[in-house]
C-alpha cells in the first residue's frame, strides 16, 4: 500500500522534524512543509507521530486491504498555551502530535 504523510506549514514546533514510525520503526523524519511516500505492508499497521521521545500521537491504526491514503502529520494546538508545561507529564505527552487522514488531496 501507498501512503503520503505531509506536514503543513505551521509555527509550533517548525524547527524540529517529526518522525513516521510504522509499527515502530521510523520510517521518515518530516520538516516543515514536507511530505514524503512510503510504501506500507498490506497486511495492516500501526501509524504514529513522534518527536524523540518528549512528545507523540495517539497511534492510528491503517486496516489491510487499505489501498493508497494521503495522512497529515502535524501538532495540535493546545501545546502553545500550555504554560504549566503539563505536556510533559506520561499521560498527555502522546497527544501533543497527530497523525490523521488529510481533509484534502496534496499531490
Amino acid at each position: 500500500m501507498k501512503a503520503i504523510f505531509v506536514r503543513n506549514r505551521h509555527f509550533y514546533c517548525y524547527r524540529v522534524a517529526m518522525e513516521v514510525l510504522v509499527d515502530g520503526m521510523k520510517v521518515a523524519a518530516l520538516k516543515n512543509g514536507e511530505s514524503v511516500e512510503v510504501t506500507l505492508p498490506d497486511t495492516g499497521v500501526q501509524v504514529q507521530a513522534c518527536m524523540g521521545t518528549w512528545a507523540g500521537s495517539p497511534t492510528l491504526q491503517v486496516p489491510a486491504g487499505t489501498d493508497s491514503l494521503t495522512l497529515e502529520v502535524g501538532a495540535e494546538a493546545w501545546p502553545i498555551f500550555d504554560v504549566l508545561n503539563v505536556s510533559y507529564l506520561p499521560w498527555l505527552k502522546n497527544k501533543v502530535l497527530y497523525v490523521r487522514k488529510a481533509e484534502r488531496n496534496h499531490n
